[in-house]
Parts: structure tokens; sequence; C-alpha cells
């Protein structure tokens, strides 16, 4: 049996000396010495001393942000037939501030596409961290070695033990996984795509694709994989549970609990499950058929602190005080997370229950959350706390509806406005509107109506009130689509044109509080795009974002967007919804 190509990375780090020449491109491979490793730093070689700095840390999330940026980039002909082989070898040095200077092309592989990719690969992750600040050294020189399909007599004496990569099923497999864990749902997407066209039976693939595209809130097609695992394997261990989890983020309940009773069935002790179709109930309000599920669920996962909140609530609802607040105080006990002191805040404002605790909650939900992004910077940024701001946004609307029940519409109003105007929540946006009816303000509050309406999963009850205050429920659905495009037309920044720019490029933009209620720009960072749009940095930081902060506290947001200009006109910024940013590429 032939076994399959694979791609894969060797990568040599070292410290090392060279000249900082003019970068040249793939195809200018420099005929220059490579300096020679002196010494072995775990699975890298390192030539110069590292001044004593563990750089293990850091140069493994340099490894993995190539890697992605590479494996988005590898052309047709390393994946499929002829498979084509190579092998090059490239060498840069990161400055002090994460940013790549030096870079040359030591060892072509003879392949202009192949040695393109691969210089993509660490370009597109341009800049990377800033150096750790105890190396006392102005830059660190690195050594890339890339392989594309290498066979065992290729890799004989290797001291490098490359990561292998292959094109085999398990291999894309791999690949997508480490796409979907750094946010690039597209890159995952076509590779199980990949997958499941070589082999329509692999077993799990198809679960795996459906969950990538729920990930990216394609909810068709993941209805589609998930329903295709399903005829490949009935009796998979997930997919009946992650197509329920379909059906419930589009509120279609009674064809979630189908899929979550089935997964059951299959497996009676599924921890997934069981929440799940708790989870359902509890949002219909069917709080008595909701408690055995969750007390399951939460006999099932005694460690999570969310299944005792969800526990919580449905004793809550059901009158059961005594027994909710041991379920909440367990949950803080296994989780001092903000998150699941807000959720508890939430919960008992809703039933208008124990109002000291829940001021207090959300307070601290706040606060801790604003703390933790009050010297947020750039520098900062990872995946693992890229979601900070969307967390702050729901907590700003939490401590408004405190505020709101405790009858001060004014302090309620400038935290359930600054939570709209960050995350474009349909729940904040229909507390908005009932602000506003408290204060009999019937146009406003239609207008926020219309607009939870539009936004994702709004809830039953908010039709309802709107077709109050619109004269009928024959007129909602009229008002609906007529002001669709408004939620896009609130995230659109008119940013000043002067050089007659043309193009599209992805920013982040790095808000922060001032002395009045608007918040202004502190940094703003080119992500990726037509790098000729670079220029637009300083328009982008005096633009006018339309975002309000609650308090004087201090904090810093962070927004994602897309520019688009044309040379005859301004160019407009579309803010992406914080929810839907992912990652950092």
């Amino acid at each position: 049996m032939k076994c399959a190509k694979r791609i894969s990375l060797a990568v040599l780090f070292s410290c090392c000396v060279f000249s900082f020449a003019q970068t040249t491109t793939p195809s200018e491979a420099v005929p220059e010495a490579s300096p020679k490793a002196t010494a072995s730093y775990g699975p890298l070689e390192v030539l110069t001393d590292t001044m004593g700095v563990d750089f293990g840390p850091y140069l493994k999330r340099v490894l993995e942000d190539v890697k992605v940026n590479w494996y988005n980039l590898v052309p047709k002909s390393a994946k499929a037939p002829p498979m084509k082989k190579g092998k090059l070898t490239i060498e840069f040095a990161i400055l002090k501030d994460g940013t790549i200077g030096g870079m040359r092309l030591a060892a072509t592989s003879g392949d202009v596409a192949l040695d393109r990719a691969a210089w993509g690969g660490i370009t597109a992750s341009n800049p990377f961290l800033p150096l750790p600040y105890e190396f006392l050294g102005d830059y660190l020189g690195l050594r890339f070695t890339f392989w594309y399909n290498p066979d065992k007599a290729d890799l004989a004496g290797t001291s490098t033990n490359p990561p292998m990569l292959d094109n085999s099923s398990i291999g894309l497999r791999n690949r997508a996984y480490d796409a979907m864990k750094a946010g690039n749902y597209n890159l995952a997407i076509d590779l199980l795509n990949r997958v499941v066209e070589a082999d329509p039976k692999s077993d799990g693939a198809w679960n795996s694709l459906g969950l990538a595209y729920l990930d990216s809130r394609q909810n068709d097609l993941a209805i589609r994989s998930f329903q295709k695992q399903i005829e490949v394997n009935p009796y998979h261990e997930y997919a009946y549970n992650n197509l329920g989890r379909v059906y419930l983020r589009e509120r279609k309940y009674e064809e979630a609990i189908k899929w979550f009773r089935k997964q059951i069935e299959i497996n009676p002790v599924d921890k997934y499950a069981h929440s799940n179709l708790g989870i359902a109930y509890l949002e219909q309000h069917k709080y008595a058929e909701a408690l055995p599920e969750l007390e399951k669920a939460a006999s099932l996962t005694p460690d999570n602190a969310e299944s005792q909140v969800r526990l919580g609530t449905a004793y809550l609802n059901l009158g059961q005080d005594e027994k909710a607040m041991a379920a909440f105080d367990k949950a803080l006990k296994i989780s001092t997370k903000p998150l699941v002191w807000n959720n508890i805040a939430y919960q008992l404002t809703l039933k208008k229950a124990h109002p000291d605790i829940a001021r207090h909650y959300a307070e601290y939900a706040v606060a801790t959350t604003a703390a933790e992004l009050r010297n947020f910077s750039f520098d900062q940024l990872s995946p693992q706390n890229i979601g900070t701001t969307s967390s702050l946004a729901a907590y700003w609307d939490t401590l408004g509806w405190v505020e709101f029940t405790d009858g001060d519409l004014d302090e309620a109003e400038k935290y359930l406005l600054a939570a709209w105007q960050l995350g474009q929540r349909s729940d904040v946006a229909d507390h908005m509107g009932q602000l506003c009816e408290k204060r009999n303000e019937k146009d406003r509050a239609l207008h926020f109506y219309k607009l939870s309406m539009n936004a994702r999963r709004p809830e039953p009850e908010t039709r309802s009130r709107l077709s109050a205050l619109a004269g009928g429920n024959d007129k909602v659905d009229t008002i609906v689509e007529n002001s669709r495009e408004e939620l896009s037309a609130e995230r659109t920044i008119k940013v000043g044109n002067a050089s007659k720019q043309e193009g599209k490029a992805d920013f982040f933009v790095l808000l922060t509080s001032g002395k009045g209620s608007q918040a202004f720009v502190d940094d703003v960072k080119f992500v990726s795009g037509d790098e000729k749009l670079k220029v637009s940095t300083d328009a982008l930081r005096v633009a006018q974002y339309g975002q309000t902060v609650p308090d004087e506290t201090g904090v810093k947001l962070l927004r994602r967007g897309t520019l688009s200009c044309i040379a005859v006109a301004d160019c407009t910024l579309l803010l992406a919804l914080p929810e839907d940013v992912k990652s950092v590429n």
C-alpha cells in the first residue's frame, strides 16, 4: 500500500547575526552562507546566547501563526496529484516590536509557487507578538525550513523532528482543527470539504464540518452536514445533539427537542444533550419540564458552573428560592469568572429577587471585565482574549437592567445604550424598547423593537411588544422588513479618503473611554487586505464611531472592521459584531 504524501514544516529557530538587507521576494534567493547551529533549544536550534530567556512559549505561538497562514496558501499542485515535492529555507529577524526585518530566501525549492506560499505564511503573520520584555537583544533571528510532501528518505538525518501534517483524511482534519482553534473557519470548511469529497463515508468528518458551519453561522449548511453524519453513522455520539443545537439557535424548539431526545436515546447519560434539552425548555419558560433535565446535566457535570446557574434558574422560576440560591452559590464556588456572576445577576433581576445581591454581582462582573480591558493593547491580542469586548456588552446590559428594575431610568439608559452600540444584541434592543415605553416615548420604543426583531435570535415577547405599538400583528413583518438595513447602517463608519485610495482591508480599532461619555480611538492595527490602505490609519483614528461608555471607569473596546474605499468618495468601515470576531489574523 502506498502512503499518502505529506506537507510538513520543519522549523529551525536560531538566534543568529545576519545583515538587515532590503527584503527580497521569494524568487530572489540570495546565495549567502547560513549560520550554523551551536546549541539545541528543545526541538529548535539556537546559534547564539538567548540571554537566559525561555523562548519556548513565544516560539510556539510564532510557529502556530505561520502554520495556519502557510496552509491557507499552499498551492493545489502540492495538495493533490502530482503532489509536488519541495524544500526551502527562509531566514528573517523579528524585531523587538514583533515586526519582520531582513527576510531572505536562503534556499529555494525550485518552484516559485511553493516558495511563494511559504513566504506568504510568514509575511501574513507580520507583525508577531513583541519579543519577551526580559530579552535584552535587539532582534531574534529565525530560520524556517519548509517541506512539501517529503518521504522518509527526505527526512533521514533531520534533527528538527518536524511536525508532519499530511494530505490524508487525518492530516486534513488535524489542519482543520488547528484552523478552527485560530478562528479561521473558511479554511477549516475548505479542508473538511476535501475530506468528505474524497471519502463521503469518513466517520466524524461530516460532524466536524457541521461544527465549522455552525460556528460560522451558516445554519442551513450545518444542518445538512449533521444530517449527512447521521446517514453515515446513525449512532454517532454527537451528531444528533449538534443538529439540535442548530434548531435551538433558530428557536425552533420542537425540532431541537426531538434531536436532543434522540441523542439521549442513544446515550442516556449524554451531558450535552440533557443540558441543551433543559435550555430549550428554559427559553420557552417551561421550567417544570426543564428541571429534571437540568438536574441530570448538573449531576453529570458537577464541576460546570453554568450547569448550576441553569439549575438555579429553573428553581427560581418554580418558586424554590432556597434551592435556587444554593445552586447559584455552588456555581460561584466552582468558578468566579465574570460570566457566572453576570448570569446569576440577570436571572435574579428578571424575577426581581434579591435585588441587593443582583446589583452586587452585576457590578462585580462589569468592574472585573473593565479592569481586564483597561490596559489592553494590541501586543496582548490573542484568540483567548478577543471575546472580552463582547462579554462586556452583555454585562453592561445586565447592570442596565438592574437599574431599570430599581426605577433609575437615566442610569439604566447609559448602560443599555452603550451595550446596544457595542454588541447589537436583540435582548438589549428589547430592553431599550421597554425603557422607552416606560418613559412614554412610543416612537423611540417602536424603533428599538424593530432593531431587536432584525438582530439575531429575537425573543417571541419582542414581537408582541412591537405588535401592540404598531397596531396589530399583521403589520409587524412589513415594519421589520422595511428596517432590515438599519443594523448594518449603524455599524458603518465614514472614513476620509484624502489620498483617493481604492481597495478593501481589515483593521482592528481600539476605542478607549475619555472624560466625556464618547469613546475615542486609542490605536489602529492593519490586519489583512490591500496593503496600500495602510495609509488610512490616520483617517481611522479621527473617524467618529458613535460609541458611548456608561461610566467613568477606564476601559478599552476592541472592534474589527472592513474598510472599503473607492477613489471618488470617502471610505466606509463596516464594523463586525464583537461576537463574530474569532481570529486575530
